[in-house]
């Protein structure tokens, strides 16, 4: 048998052509953040259908635009996937054929810190989006709406009051529980916020519009002190009663009066929230519990908290420094008090002196003048400057002594080595020589220079002017003889050490003056002459 396949051609003939069936628009915005990552930017016009899909029939030539659900046929959303914004950003996409002449169009650019909006009013102006064509406009004028950015607590000073919060704790598996709403209306329970420990490094940052809708959010009000605070939720304010396993479960009072007030810590950014009226238990999320307990092991507690650009309570300030003293011996002034509780260092003032960080709880000063009244004053520096600010300041007043010398008169003195070197009737020695009225001496191991020169010294000699019937010494300038030079190594006095100027060759008495001054050459030195004034 042969079989054998037969062909027929039938005419047949589809008609069809293409058509541009979707609206293209070119906006331009103006007004967003240079730098900032654009998320998302939605277009919302009431009444209008921007969203949906269009198919073209290929047999028959029709287009058939099929619009998203009424709900969401007016919302347009373009996912930018982190595009940095310049400032002038060009936007393309391609949109529902809509007229949106005489009605409202809303603008939405969320970044990865603000919302910027911008709504449009196009009443008596056109704006139609047309198949195939391209609408071009431009939005300016943004607005930017700060967005609610969660950041981790690191330390209990960063919370203010009005800040909200929420709360997590990171399990044995590295899943965080993040606190939920009300379950059973008698506690507050965790819900799987992700399988990643991500939440719990310092650096990382929630945003609200990440957060499921049944987060527990909590907004802090006032309480007993800067680390104490009521709890307020959309449901009531957090309370604590004791269930039968003596675990500490929250639940909601309508009545702040009547809620539990709530002590915050923080170490290392793990938090531990206390019931401040029973102090022994703490928030800790127990993983062997459904919901978050209060009780007697912390565990690891994190908040996660959103400044809202409210007031801090008022640190507690240091108590003022009490028994403050201040007593003068001469021009040296001591300052004393009682130490403070909290207090890690004083400042402490006399005049205008001031000494820093102060560690005891006393103080010298080494005043400029005698017969002063100085003003006194202590203020203690907390050891915990989270809670403490430095107290107010105790003070007193003080005046040094009066001076012992006040009164005496000044006398001046010459020793004339060279011309006692000179004269014929010069004693053996400089040694013993006296003013003639007897109240200065020179007591020295040196020799008379010839040529009349002075008193010569080797190196390592000294000599020693002294006050004689109770003068003591102020000041003593000596003369090189002619060529020559006087180097002194050191010297030395009975009570004040004063200051020698190797210069001029000039001792000038320190806080005091002196009985006797003694000085030691470094090498070989001529002395003309011994000016010295004394009282």
């Amino acid at each position: 048998m042969i079989s054998k396949y037969v062909v027929t051609a039938v005419d047949n003939t589809v008609n069809f052509s293409f058509h541009r069936v979707v609206a293209f628009a070119k906006m331009r915005l103006q007004g967003v953040a240079p730098g900032e990552k654009i998320s998302s930017i939605t277009l919302v016009a009431p009444g209008t259908k921007l969203a949906g899909s269009c198919t073209a029939n290929l047999l028959n030539g029709s287009v058939n635009y099929a619009p998203a659900d009424d709900s969401a046929a007016e919302t347009l959303t373009l996912a930018m996937n982190g595009r940095e914004a310049s400032g002038e950003d060009l936007v393309w996409f391609s949109v529902m054929p809509a007229d949106l002449s005489g009605k409202k169009l809303t603008v939405e650019v969320v970044t990865e810190t603000n919302i910027y909006r911008k709504e449009i009013d196009f009443t008596n102006k056109t704006l139609k989006f047309e198949a195939a064509r391209v609408s071009e406009f431009i939005i300016s004028g943004l607005t930017p709406v700060k967005r609610d950015v969660y950041k981790l607590m690191t330390r209990t000073s960063e919370l203010k009051f009005g800040d909200k919060i929420v709360i997590g704790r990171n399990n044995f598996s590295g899943e965080t529980r993040l606190m939920s709403k009300n379950k059973f209306s008698t506690s507050l329970e965790p819900r799987w916020y992700a399988s990643t420990d991500e939440l719990v490094v310092v650096d990382e940052s929630l945003q609200i519009m990440d957060l499921s809708s049944d987060t527990q959010i909590i907004t802090l009000k006032e309480g007993y002190d800067r680390t104490t605070f009521s709890m307020e939720t959309a449901e009531g304010y957090l309370n604590a009663g004791v269930n039968t396993e003596d675990e500490l479960m929250m639940d909601v009072q309508s009545d702040v009066t009547k809620a539990a007030s709530w002590t915050i810590s923080c170490d290392g950014g793990i938090a531990r929230i206390y019931s401040a009226d029973k102090t022994t238990r703490a928030l800790s999320g127990s993983s062997s519990t459904s919901y978050f307990n209060l009780t007697t092991s912390p565990g690891n507690v994190y908040i996660y908290y959103c400044s809202m650009g409210g007031s801090s309570a008022p640190l507690t300030a240091l108590p003022t420094p009490t028994g403050l003293s201040a007593t003068a011996s001469g021009k040296t002034v001591t300052v004393a008090w009682n130490p403070v509780d909290g207090a890690a260092s004083y400042d402490v003032t006399c005049g205008t002196e001031v000494k820093q960080g102060v560690l005891e709880a006393t103080v010298e000063f080494e005043m400029a003048e005698y017969a002063v009244q100085y003003n006194v004053s202590v203020i203690a520096n907390p050891a915990d400057p989270e809670t403490n600010t430095s107290s107010l300041a105790a003070t007193t007043t003080v005046s040094t002594e009066a001076d012992p010398n006040a009164g005496q008169v000044a006398n001046t003195a010459l020793f004339d080595f060279a011309t006692m070197a000179a004269s014929p009737e010069k004693p053996d020695s400089p040694d013993g020589v006296m003013t003639e009225d007897g109240c200065l001496m020179i007591l020295t191991r040196g020799s008379w220079q010839s040529e009349g020169l002075g008193v010569f010294l080797g190196s390592g000699k000294t000599i020693s002017i002294e006050g004689q019937n109770g003068k003591q010494i102020t000041q003593i300038v000596m003369t090189p003889g002619t060529g020559k030079d006087i180097k002194i190594g050191s010297w030395s006095t009975d009570l004040y050490e004063g200051i020698y100027d190797e210069s001029s060759y000039t001792w000038k008495q320190g806080e005091g003056p002196a009985r006797y001054v003694e000085f030691e050459t470094s090498a070989a030195s001529t002395i003309a002459r011994i000016e010295v004034t004394y009282e």
